[in-house]
């Protein structure tokens, strides 16, 4: 099952972890990809680092978008100030991906075009700047 884990540093969010902090970061993205948001009424982000395939070989499914909804739901995520980046490509693709379950994931999460950010390798995170967030390097 894939299954989330919450991180014990906001600042190293590993694969299949989340976290919330006044600022995240998520460790190297290779084909993952991250979500951030605030949480509601308060000046703090949410991080979420989804992979693919989890750490015990189970390829992500729709069941598990709805788990991770359910967690954002169980933190009091903010949806209006919600974005995704990372491998969305790679998570768009037939061959490897994850089509169906990376169109459930974003509109579950009322994402549009304009929050979300296909972004290749890296380390990247989140703070909140007047009240939204903005994705750190």
């Amino acid at each position: 099952m894939y299954a989330l884990e919450q991180a014990t540093d906001p600042l190293q969010i590993g694969e299949q972890q989340y976290g919330i902090g006044e600022q995240v970061k998520f460790t190297t993205f290779t084909s993952c990809i991250g979500i951030l948001s605030k949480v509601t009424n308060e000046d703090k982000v949410i991080g979420v680092h989804l992979v693919l395939v989890g750490k015990k070989g189970g390829k992500i499914t729709e069941d598990a978008v709805m788990r991770v909804m359910m967690l954002l739901e169980r933190l009091k995520y903010d949806r209006g100030t919600t974005k995704v980046l990372g491998h969305i490509g790679i998570w768009k693709e037939k061959k490897e991906g994850a089509p169906d379950v990376w169109q459930r994931l974003k509109n579950s999460l009322g994402v549009d075009e304009n929050r979300t950010f296909p972004w290749g390798d890296g380390t990247y995170g989140g703070t909140l700047e007047g009240g939204q967030v903005e994705i750190t390097f």
